[in-house]
């Protein structure tokens, strides 16, 4: 228990540390705030399971603070500069944009709409009905082989759900925006709530949560004051709606358990194991996956052989690995398992090391530029997502990955031929 107070003692030093300063920005807070709170609940979780983590180590504590130290850096760094505006595109090409995205995630959000009522109202009353809808999706994950084309659609929106998230708040920030794309945008940003709700998944509705907190938070200073109004209130609708699912799910699966502490048990352990597991045994693992775990995708196009889908690989790996599969151990933890403790700290030191030198940029442009701001977002989720396993992994994590990289050339080519850097929005 010592070792988890000390980890505690040192994310509060962080926080008054950063807090201190002169310059400092809310995500950055918010995310010193947010793996304090779970080293806080992970105290709650060893009390109530010490007997399981009798091997915790001070320097997996040490190592794990300083790799998230590491890794906030970028975010830390970055603080909004009063007066600054953003660089303005035509407006026809941005149109474009929330068109498609709004043809990719409308449709699909009709569809699920009607089911999402009545799943909602029907587990109102029946709370198992909730595990019923996740083991179903469990099912169909461990039939998958990631080769099907079938659910293409779902490939799609999946890769481009981070790309909808930033593009929809970055789109309120116009003057010139057209007010149904608009509307189109608010619309379709509900879709992978819905969709997390038809697969009785918490973890990814927590992931698109903080994703749309980013978006606000990191747009919200370019604003108007009307555009701000309306913003809050919305934020205010997604929040309580968030809150109304994840509560759903939780008394769903857990609360039909024959323990009656069961639904704030599964909170606690939700909210808690990931650096606690990561303390106790992932430095002690000598077993590397080396990318299996999370890059499989980039694993495939060098030739090299892939797990097929999340159970397959956790059946591979629980036989040579001394950690237990399908727990959360953080991002960090999951790096640790694709290339050792040693390789995984220094790839998160050069692309921080990298990221910072090229965000530094926002902190001196007058208009700042929608690529870096990209970038930062892109970050964002990693570290925030992160608290509870790499989520970038698996086939759909990595395509993610691959969209958000040609998203982001898609804007650099925009800035360079079509910034109009002496005007604002």
């Amino acid at each position: 228990m010592t070792y988890i107070l000390a980890f505690i003692v040192m994310f509060v030093m962080l926080l008054w540390c950063y807090s201190a300063k002169k310059q400092k920005n809310i995500i950055g807070i918010l995310l010193i705030l947010l793996y304090l709170c779970s080293a806080i609940i992970s105290l709650f979780y060893y009390l109530d399971k010490e007997s399981d983590y009798v091997n915790i180590g001070f320097w997996g504590y040490i190592y794990l603070f300083i790799f998230l130290l590491i890794a906030f850096n970028p975010i830390l760094q970055y603080y909004p500069r009063p007066m600054q505006s953003l660089c303005r595109y035509p407006i026809t090409i941005l149109n474009a944009i929330g068109i498609i995205l709004i043809l990719l995630f409308l449709p699909s959000l009709f569809v699920k709409f009607p089911d999402f009522i009545s799943n909602l109202k029907y587990s109102l009353v029946e709370l198992s009905s909730i595990k019923d809808l996740y083991d179903d999706t469990a099912e169909i994950i461990a039939n998958q082989t990631g080769s099907s084309l079938a659910n293409l659609g779902g490939v799609f929106r999946s890769a481009f759900s981070e790309v909808l998230v930033f593009f929809t708040f970055y789109y309120f920030s116009l003057y010139e925006r057209n007010k149904w794309i608009s509307i189109g945008l608010c619309i379709a940003l509900l879709q992978p709530l819905l969709s997390s709700f038809s697969m009785g998944s918490r973890t990814m509705i927590t992931w698109w949560f903080a994703e749309v907190v980013c978006a606000y938070l990191l747009f919200i200073p370019y604003f108007s004051s009307i555009t701000k109004k309306y913003s809050k209130r919305f934020f205010t609708l997604i929040c309580c709606c968030v809150f109304l699912v994840f509560a759903v799910l939780t008394f769903g699966r857990f609360s039909t358990k024959q323990s009656n502490d069961a639904v704030q048990s599964s909170v606690v352990a939700y909210m808690g194991q990931g650096t606690i597991n990561f303390s106790t045994d992932v430095l002690d693992n000598e077993v590397k996956q080396y990318g299996d775990n999370s890059f499989p995708f980039f694993r495939q196009l060098l030739g090299l052989d892939v797990s097929r889908n999340l159970y397959e690989r956790q059946s591979k790996w629980a036989r040579r690995m001394n950690v237990r599969q399908g727990a959360f151990y953080t991002f960090v933890g999951d790096l640790c398992f694709d290339f050792g403790p040693i390789i995984a700290f220094i790839l998160i030191s050069i692309f921080s090391y990298g990221l910072t030198r090229k965000l530094h940029a926002l902190r001196t442009q007058k208009n700042v530029e929608i690529g870096l701001l990209f970038l930062l977002f892109f970050w964002c989720c990693l570290c925030y997502d992160g608290l509870f396993y790499f989520h970038y992994k698996s086939m759909g994590g990595n395509l993610k990955i691959v969209t958000n990289v040609l998203f982001y050339i898609c804007l650099l080519i925009i800035h360079r031929n079509y910034s109009l850097t002496n005007k604002y929005i």
